[in-house]
């Protein structure tokens, strides 16, 4: 008996309408845990009531599926399942009308994808899909870090002048390089500019400086690191602020700093250049002003904050993506709370879904992360000191994620709700006329 007919039994009006039914038995979390157990999907869902001593009254009219429904005492869903499977729930909500839907059929796996260990920019250049983030490293840490990055295998070190700290990711590319391990063109150095040379006249200047401080001619990418700039009080103070508040340059020209950036191609001084914290716009005024397009958008990025349309905006142009905080960047916390600010961070190294799949191919979660954003040809830079932890992060290329897998991560993005990147924790940023984050990318239009 149907839910309407039922109502309209009892004399309660039903009107009519569309109504989009919970497609349970084919979640993939849900479908991740039967894996797991050599189950049915119904199987999991029913064994996760009963677990709780919650009755659960399927309806089947069919034996097999009747014998089926009823075998979920023969085994145990453990704490991580349970967890796995509590996370989907979305609160609230009615029973629909509708008809059950089937169980989905078993299918065989796809052939297992090519593995990229690398991208090639819209210049030619490729660009390693795993490097090593430096940002809250000062330089004696840093330089420890970045030779056991290269020695472990990484060839992609990503910097800014605002880290201050390429002196010492100088030092330490320049004592991997003695090793004989490696020469210059096995390399792919980043850097960015700092808001305070975001004038015509100053990112020559600036990526001079960088240079200097890393001890090279060139560098294979170089990024503006955000989209407005700052009052440059001195060449030292990176951030300028005053009262507790940056410093801004509302005259920032975008189209001028990007001639400037153009002119550092031709110079020799950088092979590639990009954009770092631009929404779809700015990057829409830069690629249709530029002679040289951004060969490479870096962006926070992770499976809470996958940035679907945006990168989708960027694929149109050829324009890279690099995720910075792929693991959620837990160790900014001290950062903020510096700053006064008190800000929740994504744990995604602990999602119950994310241990999941880590179980199941006997990897950590961080491998896990990282490899779910490389394997759709996103550049990833974790960020550690730790020898240990840089080898671990360094390990993804040795294992592939399947279609089941990409499908529970991908169910873990939450859209702009995910961001945990912030322009508000520096006051007085929302007035720039180029401030990117005040216009939520879910409302844009993306006509790139």
């Amino acid at each position: 008996m149907g839910f309407q007919f039922l109502m309209e039994e009892l004399g309660v009006e039903c009107r009519s309408a569309t109504v989009e039914l919970p497609d349970l038995l084919n979640n993939p979390v849900v479908r991740l845990v039967a894996q797991k157990h050599k189950r049915t999907a119904a199987q999991v869902l029913l064994r996760f009531l009963a677990q709780q001593d919650i009755t659960a009254i399927p309806k089947s009219t069919k034996a097999v599926r009747i014998h089926e429904n009823g075998d979920i005492f023969s085994f145990q869903l453990d704490e991580l399942d349970m967890a796995a499977l509590s996370s989907l729930d979305l609160g609230g909500g009615q029973f629909p009308d509708g008809p059950v839907a089937p169980e989905p059929a078993r299918t065989e796996e796809a052939p297992p994808r090519t593995m990229n260990t690398s991208v090639t920019l819209s210049g030619g250049q490729r660009m390693p899909l795993l490097g090593l983030g430096c940002w809250q490293a000062p330089s004696q840490e840093v330089a420890a870090a970045v030779e056991a990055a290269l020695l472990a295998g990484y060839r992609h070190i990503d910097t800014a002048y605002l880290y201050m700290n390429e002196d010492g990711v100088g030092e330490g590319i320049q004592a991997a390089l003695k090793s004989g391990k490696m020469t210059r063109s096995d390399l792919f150095v980043v850097t960015k500019l700092p808001n305070a040379g975001m004038q015509e006249g100053k990112v020559e200047k600036y990526l001079k400086k960088s240079l200097k401080l890393l001890g090279l001619d060139c560098v294979d990418l170089y990024l503006v690191h955000t989209p407005f700039g700052c009052v440059e009080r001195s060449e030292t103070d990176v951030f300028p602020s005053q009262d507790g508040k940056p410093l801004i340059e509302f005259s920032t020209d975008l189209i001028a700093v990007w001639k400037e950036m153009e002119k550092m191609v031709k110079l020799g001084l950088t092979k590639s250049i990009g954009v770092s914290n631009f929404n779809a716009k700015q990057v829409l005024k830069i690629v249709s002003n530029a002679e040289i397009p951004p060969a490479v958008h870096q962006v926070e990025c992770h499976v809470y904050f996958q940035q679907r349309a945006l990168r989708e905006a960027c694929k149109k142009h050829n324009i890279a993506i690099t995720a910075y905080a792929p693991l959620g960047s837990p160790g900014r916390k001290v950062l903020y709370e510096s700053r006064g600010a008190t800000v929740e961070l994504p744990d995604l190294l602990n999602n119950p879904v994310v241990r999941l799949v880590a179980e199941k191919h006997k990897r950590t979660a961080a491998q896990v992360l990282l490899r779910f954003l490389a394997q759709q040809d996103i550049i990833v830079i974790p960020k550690s000191t730790k020898a240990t932890r840089i080898r671990e992060n360094g390990d993804i290329f040795s294992f592939q994620l399947d279609e089941l897998d990409m499908a529970a991560l991908s169910s873990l993005d939450q859209g702009e709700p995910g961001r945990s990147f912030h322009m508000s924790m520096f006051p007085g940023i929302s007035d720039h006329p180029e401030a990117p984050f005040w216009t939520p990318f879910q409302d844009m239009k993306y006509p790139l």
